[in-house]
């Protein structure tokens, strides 16, 4: 079986014209040179190295900056998403939470509104609409709400 397993990968990697070995990891370096050549990406056996050259090569793909920079790059790719979506993006994260949530509310239809115990309050109103389940302000009385449409969907009461 592992001489088949062998065969066969030996015949892959001469069709694709990489130099086949019977080291694993040998295999796996010239599979990843083989596929960074490809995509035009600078190779090296150093791992770091060639995170930063593949994530360099999606970030420029995307048209997104790229930098070495660890926190550059989450902010950038950020506000590449936010771009992408029509979120006004910022380097506050307090307002970034806000215009995400805008943004979900504002597609599922939901009032939105930066008081939490609003939008709370709104969601759960969504969901209760969704669910076809009475709301009310009275958290009482959306709980035995909640509870008496559990009892019916099981079967404890008609």
């Amino acid at each position: 079986m592992v001489l088949c397993i062998q065969g066969v990968w030996y015949f892959v990697f001469n069709k694709c014209g990489i130099m086949y070995s019977t080291s694993v990891v040998l295999c796996f370096q010239r599979v990843w040179y083989f596929v960074f050549n490809k995509c035009g990406i600078l190779y090296s056996e150093s791992m770091v190295f060639c995170i930063q050259q593949a994530w360099h090569f999606v970030f420029n793909e995307c048209d997104i900056l790229y930098s070495a920079s660890v926190v550059f790059c989450i902010q950038r790719v950020w506000y590449f998403v936010f771009n992408e979506c029509d979120i006004l993006y910022s380097e506050s994260v307090v307002f970034c939470i806000q215009r995400v949530w805008y943004f979900v509310f504002n597609k599922c239809g939901i009032l939105y509104s930066t008081s939490v115990i609003f939008c709370i309050q709104q969601m759960w109103h969504f969901v209760f609409i969704e669910c076809g389940i009475l709301y009310s302000m009275s958290v009482i009385f959306c709980i035995q709400q909640v509870w008496y449409i559990v009892f019916r969907e099981c079967g404890i009461i008609n």
